[in-house]
């Protein structure tokens, strides 16, 4: 089981992304004080690895990107997880890559 916990500094919210590998599925679980988030996933998000991927269009993930707000962080967190928990992205590489950091620059 993977856990990512994220801070989002656009909207002040919390959540708590879990993902774990269920045979062919990925079964993602997240604990959110976005109420928007809440109603995307419901109490857990079943995905296969090929929709936890994006390959197929009709990916639950892709449609939590269109429905959430284009700032929104979540559904990036949660397709981290799902590769961490596949074995597609490298945990340990994952935790050493550190924070990212945005700068808004002001063009006028």
């Amino acid at each position: 089981m993977v856990e990512i916990e994220l801070k989002a500094p656009i909207c002040d919210h919390t959540h708590k992304i879990k993902a774990n590998e269920d045979g062919e599925d990925i079964v993602v679980t997240v604990e959110t004080t976005c109420s928007q988030i809440k109603t995307l996933i419901g109490e857990k998000m079943v995905l296969t690895k090929r929709e936890a991927m994006g390959i197929t269009n009709n990916s639950p993930l892709n449609e939590m990107r269109k429905d959430s707000e284009s700032q929104c962080f979540v559904p990036p967190a949660i397709a981290t997880a799902c590769g961490i928990a596949s074995g597609r992205i490298s945990k340990r590489l994952a935790q050493n890559v550190g924070n990212t950091q945005m700068e808004i620059k002001n063009e006028e």
